[in-house]
């Protein structure tokens, strides 16, 4: 690919950053592009520390144009490399020219365009190269343009929506220190975006709502970020509410419903918002949202979280299961966006914990059975696989793997086992520790602003619960399966003599003769590998308080005897389901090599 090179030069009136467009010239200079990674990785250690976007979507694809403003963090630079795409390019014509520097003198300077991806992605790279290097504190601001080419996954311009999440890298960043030569947290910047619309759009963005008006025809908003948030937005023809949540605003966006409508969503949302973030903490964004998109317009994606809010197919609207996606898709607000861990399984720290905001949600809005159902079966209209039921089903087809093994490799994997097996581990760490110890920690973990590893996880709840835990996460973490636990009971009367126990005599006496009886509770794990667990019982009876007992499980059988003066009904393992076990319910039993146990 051809580079295109501009040159110019000016002067800086001091460090008193006084900000001078300064002209294009049309001087071209050679070129030895394409670099290499290494010759671009030297150019890093420029950091954003504003970014201002200028978004008209007035047209048929959607045009961009701002400013960056970049200082230097290192101690010497020739010029910043700008990144736009990524992987595949969606943006086309990247053009930028230096608007100004913050040094007493800026060298000339050439600015070359179109520059090839020396790592093979479809991206754009614009390099500025001074004359002589820059110290470090300095700053310069670019502006750039470029437009929409062409649509992909997750940015699209319809007629009823239009839409683009920052995991395309769709607008410019300064190249990082690292192979892909981009990072998320650079992606994250304070400033302003500023839409240009058709009449009677609306749009949902990072930060709040800073100015709404209509000019000539078109809708103006301008949404303000002050705190450094990965840009993203969906704008369309929408009805909008919006409702407060302590000191966070809610806001539901959605296509062809009535303002009644509307208002009920955004309080269910609230609802929401309210529960998780008495459990996960503060929610970490100024605002909170959630837009609708109608299916049609892709089927790459049906959900997607954002940094401020969520944009969901329509369908999800009209579920009775809708609130289980809103709530997992507002779960990442805090466990991806702000918290996660690195390397094979990392995916536990992100879509497991997101989908814990489900079984939150159901257990205080819906009630304890409502969670209980979630955790075996799921809701109607979410998916199927995030659950226990949906787990033992990949199990048996074979698709089960260990979590701490799950890379992004796994693919659909990587969503249903953690989002079945997963969520299930977290919900199990939490019957462990007690509310009162684990949820203060995922607080600790929210705002650490770490990434960790799953071994470094382990540390952290070790540490603040004062357990060993190695057992707990070898067992959930480093095997495929779950338990496949077989129950028993007998109650033996010890007022029926021996002789008489035949036939109906020995039927008649027991039920004549009330006294204490011994009830016997086994318990066999059927699996191949061995769980230590701490198993509950409960024992219902005709005429007395329901009654549980805990069966410490660590070898194959275990065996509880207990005396009582009542006369038992039933017996049940876990009826809370604090373990992931198999059940009837849950379809055939499996074995480990995948077949179903006949």
């Amino acid at each position: 690919m051809k580079n295109k090179t501009e040159k110019n030069g000016h002067s800086l009136w001091g460090f008193c950053m006084v900000w001078l467009l300064v002209a294009l010239s049309g001087s071209v200079f050679a070129t030895d592009a394409p670099y290499t990674v290494e010759e671009i990785r030297e150019r890093a250690g420029w950091q954003a520390v504003e970014l201002d976007l200028e978004v008209d979507l007035t047209t048929a694809m959607p045009s961009y144009s701002g400013t960056i403003r970049l200082r230097l963090q290192k101690d010497q630079s020739l010029g910043p490399v700008l990144l736009l795409n990524n992987r595949e390019a969606g943006m086309g014509d990247f053009r930028v020219w230096l608007k100004s520097a913050g040094a007493d003198k800026l060298p000339d300077h050439q600015i070359e365009n179109d520059i090839e991806h020396p790592g093979g992605r479809a991206s754009s790279l614009s390099m500025i190269t001074f004359e002589k290097p820059l110290e470090k504190g300095a700053e310069i601001e670019v502006q750039f343009t470029y437009h929409l080419a062409r649509e992909l996954g997750q940015i699209f311009h319809r007629t009823k929506s239009s839409y683009a999440s920052w995991v395309t890298l769709w607008y410019p960043l300064a190249v990082e220190d690292s192979p892909a030569l981009v990072s998320r947290p650079a992606l994250s910047v304070p400033g302003m975006t500023r839409f240009q619309m058709p009449a009677g759009w609306n749009v949902l963005s990072n930060g709040r709502l800073y100015a709404d008006e209509t000019d000539g025809g078109k809708t103006l908003q301008s949404w303000r970020m002050d705190d450094p948030v990965a840009r993203s937005y969906m704008a369309g023809p929408f009805t909008v509410s919006r409702v407060t949540v302590g000191e966070k605003e809610v806001a539901m966006y959605m296509l062809g419903a009535s303002q009644e409508v509307v208002d009920a969503n955004s309080k269910q949302l609230a609802q929401t918002i309210d529960v998780l973030q008495r459990y996960f903490g503060p929610y970490p964004f100024e605002t909170f949202g959630v837009a609708e998109f109608p299916d049609e317009t892709t089927d790459y994606f049906g959900a997607a979280s954002e940094q401020g809010f969520i944009v969901a197919k329509s369908s999800y609207f009209e579920s009775e299961g809708g609130w289980a996606l809103f709530a997992h898709e507002a779960g990442h607000a805090w466990w991806g966006n702000k918290f996660g861990c690195r390397g094979q399984g990392a995916s536990l720290c992100d879509e497991a914990l997101a989908q814990l905001g489900p079984v939150l949600v159901a257990q205080e809005i819906y009630g304890e059975q409502a969670m209980r159902d979630l955790l075996d079966v799921s809701v109607p209209g979410f998916t199927v696989y995030a659950s226990a039921r949906g787990y033992f089903a990949m199990w048996r087809s074979g698709e089960d793997i260990a979590l701490d093994s799950i890379g992004p490799e796994a693919g659909w994997r990587l969503t249903r086992l953690e989002d079945s097996k997963g969520m299930w581990f977290w919900h199990m760490l939490r019957q462990k520790l007690g509310d009162d110890v684990f949820f203060p920690v995922l607080q600790e973990l929210a705002n650490s602003g770490q990434f960790l590893e799953l071994e470094q996880l382990e540390t952290v709840f070790e540490q603040h619960s004062n357990m060993d835990l190695t057992a707990f996460f070898a067992q959930w973490l480093t095997r495929k399966g779950a338990p496949i636990i077989d129950m028993t009971w007998e109650v033996v009367n010890p007022m029926v003599a021996p002789d008489y126990m035949d036939g109906e005599y020995e039927a008649i006496i027991a039920l004549a003769e009330d006294g204490e009886k011994e009830v016997r509770v086994d318990l066999v794990q059927r699996q191949d590998e061995l769980y230590k667990l701490d198993v509950e019982v409960e024992i219902q009876y005709y005429h007395k308080p329901v009654e549980r007992r805990v069966i410490q499980l660590n070898e194959k059988h275990a065996q509880l005897v207990f005396k009582t003066d009542g006369n038992v009904r039933n017996i049940t393992v876990d009826p809370d389901r604090k373990i992931l076990m198999w059940r009837p319910a849950y379809g055939p039993r499996p074995i480990f090599d995948g077949q179903i146990d006949k």
